[in-house]
């Protein structure tokens, strides 16, 4: 077997070093592409239309998921097993024990409508629901009704 002189194997090991470079430039790109690349979904969330647009990995359908498990279990006012609903169903009779993180929630929205003077005011499910804006037949409620909700 014939041994290589010091030139070819220097040859060879360069050729080696740059096709390597170049492999690694390529992956940096496609990733520094990939990072720069816009990923939307559109789904429903709390009763509207959610679009999002996030850069890197397609994690749309993932946080769009995430959002949905929230919106479901805890703070949805239209799904019938969250834990908003629940309080929302027992205000003015009885408390409702929640998980941490809806009373977080809870928490941050109160320190929302504090910051805002009302203008965003996360307590009105009662009063909200008495216009039946959903229904086939929403109306104006009387002014005994708003009264009643408002306490709750």
């Amino acid at each position: 077997m014939r041994s290589l002189s010091k030139k070819s194997v220097i040859i060879i090991i360069t050729a080696a070093a740059i096709a390597l470079l170049i492999v690694a430039a390529s992956i940096i790109d496609a990733v520094l592409q990939k990072r720069n690349t816009p990923f939307t979904h559109t789904g429903i969330a709390m009763g509207s239309a959610v679009t999002q647009t996030l850069y890197g990995d397609d994690v749309c359908a993932d946080v769009s998921q995430a959002i949905a498990s929230l919106d479901n279990e805890k703070i949805s006012t239209t799904s019938l097993f969250s834990e908003i609903s629940e309080i929302n169903r027992n205000a003015g009779k009885t408390a409702v024990e929640v998980s941490d993180e809806t009373l977080n929630y809870i928490k941050i929205c109160i320190d929302i409508a504090d910051k805002t003077g009302g203008a965003f005011n996360p307590l009105m499910g009662a009063l909200i629901d008495l216009w039946s804006i959903e229904s086939a037949n929403p109306s104006v409620p009387s002014a005994d009704d708003i009264e009643a909700a408002l306490s709750l």
